[in-house]
């Protein structure tokens, strides 16, 4: 079961409310269908189910089937395993195959490393193997003829296929649809009625439309909505009674148009319950939802598998290849030609310039790796908390840097036949690589959330990147105070790994690169939670 009280959401303080004090509620074994004109707020109250963002007031309860409550708000991990979610436009990874796909979504939501009773949720599934269950999501939704398929490969209609399979593959109780008709054909729409026909006889189904044939054809109960409210609800014949219509397009342009439609119909007494009960539900729970605190563990199965998720994007993408080729080929190159190495006489056998010359390269290496970590639609509906996925996406670019890195090591190879190298000196100077990567990488996932365009994510990135690492350049003109000059210094990157690069072990400059992955990671989980909807700071006291 699902139920919203009293719920309101606004974006920004400058915007419009998309929902206001909106109470409904759906019931297992039912449809519930949100009818409504564009820009009503569907798909607003459709995100808040899931804990896709929270509610600005009032909230989101969803009930197990094992009788838990929990507020969406406080426990938007649990709400999440517990709700499969099929979003209007298709957000899926264009890359992989299909059962690539299906596969790493039943890995990432059945929690279970053998998958032979539970879901992430903690509800037993049929399912033995995480293989299983993708292959079952795809016969239901027809999928058997594309699996081996990239995804990019595929009309519309099949990926909206792969977006319901995605949201079966752990067998949710809660099914969330929001429009889930756009793009199909004919036939497909009548494929996708008969299949969510069949599946509300396990589970609560709810989704949104502006399709009148559609809501008739499979609501069990409608909430009307018009300009973020519950304008009426019921079943499409006691709409029509209400409204005096005789049909229910003509009951829902009553509602939606006649300003005589007054928002009393669509209030808690039409969920079968008071406003004061409502209010009541679940007394236990704590009184400001908003009020909660993140998630600050992580589940190390769950990383690792989130880990892998974004490690095994990049390696099927051939531009992050000819990245690190081009990498590789700048800071070698730079190396080589920059120091006169062939050059008889000239030559030198120090290669602290080799690993000096590469932050030129990786101020564009790293915004570009980052790009790949922009969430898509699918990454929001993974029942697992914003730390473990900051983390996981941080180890996965920090991995790929390291696959870059390998090809480099022939360098000091090659410097080792004209003169002596100290391979411990070399050592040290990548493990501080390594680490120097890690703030830096951190920093462009920080950035990251920062910014809905990539374009001007990257060039932000590239100037914030280059600024930070050199920033200690401008004390060759600038006249600082001694504290303002160490203080410049303490954020140049390149300052801190001018050591490291020498072959010196500097403990300090080591745990300062650590310091600085650490704070720009929990930045990153700061503002995805705020733009959820998460409030920090309530009635003017901190969160616990």
């Amino acid at each position: 079961m699902v139920r919203a009280l009293s719920f309101s959401k606004t974006y920004s303080k400058k915007s419009k409310a998309a929902c206001v004090d909106v109470t409904l509620s759906a019931e297992r074994g039912k449809t519930t269908v949100l009818l409504g004109p564009n820009g009503a707020g569907k798909s607003t109250l459709l995100k808040a189910f899931c804990a896709q963002h929270y509610a600005t007031s009032g909230k989101i309860l969803v009930e197990r089937s094992d009788g838990a409550i929990f507020d969406a708000a406080q426990s938007p991990e649990e709400v999440k395993a517990m709700t499969g979610f099929v979003s209007e436009v298709p957000a899926l990874y264009d890359d992989w195959t299909v059962i690539e796909f299906l596969e790493m979504a039943a890995a990432l939501r059945l929690a279970e490393n053998d998958c032979k009773t539970k879901t992430a949720a903690g509800i037993k599934t049929d399912c033995k193997t995480r293989t299983e269950a993708a292959q079952k999501a795809a016969r239901l939704c027809k999928l058997d003829s594309v699996l081996n398929q990239k995804i990019s490969t595929l009309s519309h209609g099949y990926k909206q296929r792969v977006n319901f399979a995605q949201a079966l593959v752990a067998d949710p109780e809660i099914l969330i649809l929001d429009e889930p008709a756009t793009g199909l054909d004919p036939e497909q729409i009548r494929e996708t009625r008969n299949l969510v026909q069949d599946l509300k006889k396990s589970r609560a189904v709810i989704f949104s439309t502006h399709i009148i044939q559609e809501a008739a054809s499979l609501s069990d109960t409608i909430y009307i909505i018009k300009d973020g409210r519950v304008a009426a609800s019921g079943s499409p014949s006691e709409l029509m009674k209400k409204s005096g219509s005789k049909n229910l397009e003509d009951a829902y342009l009553f509602f939606v148009s006649d300003p005589r439609a007054s928002s009393d119909f669509g209030r808690a007494n039409d969920c079968g319950m008071s406003n004061d009960s409502a209010a009541s539900t679940d007394s236990s729970l704590a009184t400001d939802s908003r009020a909660s605190t993140v998630s600050t563990t992580v589940n190390a199965p769950v990383f690792w598998g989130l880990a892998k998720k974004e490690l095994f994007s990049y390696a099927i993408n051939p531009f992050y290849w000819a990245a690190a080729i081009l990498f590789s080929l700048f800071s070698s190159s730079l190396y080589f030609f920059g120091t006169r190495f062939f050059v008889q006489g000239a030559g030198s056998s120090s290669l602290s310039p080799f690993f000096l010359a590469m932050p030129y390269a990786l101020s564009v290496l790293f915004p570009a790796l980052c790009m790949n970590i922009k969430s898509r639609g699918f990454d929001r509906s993974i029942p697992f908390g914003e730390l473990s996925k900051t983390a996981a996406r941080v180890v996965a670019a920090l991995a790929f840097f390291a696959l870059c890195l390998a090809p480099t090591i022939f360098v000091p190879l090659c410097v080792s036949i004209f003169g002596n190298v100290d391979f411990g000196a070399a050592l040290t100077a990548y493990l501080g690589l390594v680490f120097f990567a890690a703030a830096s990488i951190s920093f462009c996932v920080f950035l990251s959330c920062l910014f809905k365009s990539q374009a001007a994510y990257f060039a932000f990135s590239v100037i914030a990147l280059a600024a930070i690492y050199y920033s200690h350049v401008l004390l060759t003109y600038l006249p600082l105070s001694d504290f303002f000059a160490a203080a410049v210094r303490s954020i140049s990157f390149a300052w801190r790994f001018d050591s490291a690069s020498k072959g010196i072990f500097d403990t300090r400059d080591f745990l300062s690169f650590a310091l600085w992955s650490l704070v720009f990671s929990l930045l990153s989980v700061y503002v995805k939670e705020r733009g959820k909807g998460r409030k920090f700071f309530c009635k003017g006291r901190a969160l616990n």
